[in-house]
C-alpha cells in the first residue's frame, strides 16, 4: 500500500535539512563574519559564497538520503505488522471456523424444534454442551471445540449458561397446579423471556462469527501478496 509524505515526514525532513545545513554552514559564517570585521578582501566572501553552496548541496543530497532511509523504514514496519497479522490470522482461523460450523448446526436444531426450553436443554445435553449440571460450560465447549480460542469460548459458555439457568426457571414455573399464581407467571415470563434472549444471542454470535471469518479470509492473500512483493524486491 503506497502512502504519501504526510505532514510529519515532511517536517522531520525539514529539520534534518536544517540541522544538516546549519552544521555544515556555521563555521563558514563565522570565518566569513571575523573577515568582514577585521576588513578582509572580497576573496573571503567569494569562498564563503562557494562553501555556502558546496554546502547546501551536500544538505539537500543529506535530506535526500532521510527521505528515502525513512520511506524504508516504513515499509519494514508495514512489513513487519502484516506479518504478525498475517500469523495471527492464521492461528484464529481454524478455531474460528470450527466454531461457526458448531453454532451452524446448533442454531439449524434450536430451529427445528421451535426453541422450546425443554427441547432445547435436551438439544444441548445430546450435542456435549450441557452434562449433569456440574461441569462449566466452557469446559465442555473446551473439550469440544480445543482449536477455538478462550475469548469466544468464554463468549459461547456464558450464552449457553444464560440459556439453561433460563430455561430451568421457566420449567419450574409451569409445574404445579394448573392454576398458576401471578407470581408464577411472571416468573415464567421472565424466565421465558431470558431464554428467547439467549436464542437470539446465539443466532448473533453464528453471524459475528461468520463475518469474521469472510473478513479474514480477504484479507490473508492481500497480506500474503504485499509480503511476497515486499521480500521479492
Amino acid at each position: 500500500m503506497k502512502r504519501g509524505l504526510t505532514t510529519g515526514g515532511i517536517a522531520l525532513l525539514a529539520f534534518a535539512a536544517g540541522s544538516t545545513v546549519s552544521f555544515f554552514t556555521l563555521p563558514i559564517w563565522i570565518v566569513a563574519l571575523i573577515g568582514w570585521v577585521n576588513g578582509g578582501p572580497r576573496t573571503d566572501w567569494l569562498g564563503f559564497a562557494g562553501g555556502l553552496i558546496g554546502n547546501l548541496v551536500t544538505a539537500f543530497v543529506a535530506a535526500i538520503a532521510i527521505y528515502f532511509g525513512w520511506q524504508g523504514i516504513k515499509r519494514q514496519m508495514r512489513a513487519s505488522m502484516i506479518s504478525r497479522e498475517e500469523d495471527r490470522i492464521e492461528r484464529d482461523l481454524p478455531g474460528l471456523q470450527d466454531l461457526a460450523a458448531a453454532l451452524e448446526n446448533l442454531n439449524y436444531l434450536l430451529e427445528l424444534v421451535g426453541n422450546e426450553p425443554d427441547l432445547v436443554i435436551k438439544i444441548l445435553t445430546d450435542q456435549g454442551y450441557r452434562d449433569d449440571g456440574f461441569t462449566a460450560p466452557i469446559d465442555l465447549i473446551r473439550s469440544k471445540l480445543p482449536r477455538v480460542d478462550d475469548r469466544h469460548r468464554r463468549y459461547f459458555a456464558d450464552i449457553l449458561r444464560a440459556m439453561g439457568t433460563s430455561s430451568w426457571v421457566a420449567q419450574v414455573a409451569l409445574r404445579g397446579d394448573l392454576n398458576k399464581t401471578l407470581q408464577q407467571k411472571a416468573a415464567y415470563d421472565r424466565g421465558l423471556a431470558e431464554f428467547r434472549t439467549a436464542i437470539a444471542q446465539l443466532s448473533d454470535f453464528q453471524s459475528l462469527i461468520e463475518a469474521r471469518i469472510a473478513r479474514y479470509e480477504l484479507q490473508l492473500p492481500k497480506f500474503r501478496r504485499e509480503l511476497e512483493q515486499y521480500f521479492g524486491e
